[in-house]
């Protein structure tokens, strides 16, 4: 059995050997870790097939001492693009919501560390984007309600929370991957 040691250094002469024996040791453990999160298989094949191009492409800047946990980062790192970038299907987000209730129920403390950075993050929202993100999201009041309580548009609800959800959006990655580090411990 080849090392590590060996199948990094071929890596880096450009081994088709060497990758493809780093391949089959490794893809299915990505494949899973990919899976667990995202829970959409061919989104989680794709994820790791980038990362699999990624590490052959940038073969000869290869600067690693442990290829399996370089190799496992670079899948988490990819998933939470992913899921930065909108990619996520809707069971990613029906796990989400599965892990946060599980957070509620058997790890309290994590739930509350989040929802004080969720806090945090309202009150430095801007002020008109909060008003409609909490009417929406905490009143369940839909766009047309929220245009009539504000006398404002639909057009200008409609705004004000895209502003809201991409504050979220720019704020919430670094959180979001500790509750799914977390929470993906918890299944």
């Amino acid at each position: 059995m080849v090392s590590e040691r060996e199948l990094i250094d071929g890596l880096k002469e450009g081994s088709s050997e060497c990758f493809s024996e780093t391949y089959e040791r490794y893809w299915e453990g990505m494949y899973r870790v990919a899976n667990n999160i995202l829970r959409d298989s061919a989104l989680a094949e794709d994820v790791v097939q980038e990362v699999f191009v990624s590490l052959w492409t940038k073969k000869e800047q290869l600067a690693v001492h442990n290829l399996k946990a370089y190799l496992y980062q670079s899948v988490r790192y990819s998933v939470f693009k992913v899921i930065r970038d909108g990619k996520a299907s809707s069971h990613f987000y029906s796990r989400l919501q599965d892990i946060t209730t599980e957070l509620i129920v058997n790890e309290p403390w994590l739930f509350k560390e989040q929802e004080d950075f969720l806090n945090r993050m309202l009150t430095n929202m801007p002020e008109k984007s909060r008003e409609v993100f909490q009417l929406s999201r905490q009143e369940n009041m839909t766009y047309k309600q929220i245009a009539q309580r504000l006398n404002v548009s639909e057009k200008t609800v409609e705004k004000r929370m895209s502003c809201a959800l991409r504050f979220f959006k720019a704020h919430l990655s670094t959180n979001l991957c500790l509750i799914l580090l977390f929470g993906s411990s918890l299944s």
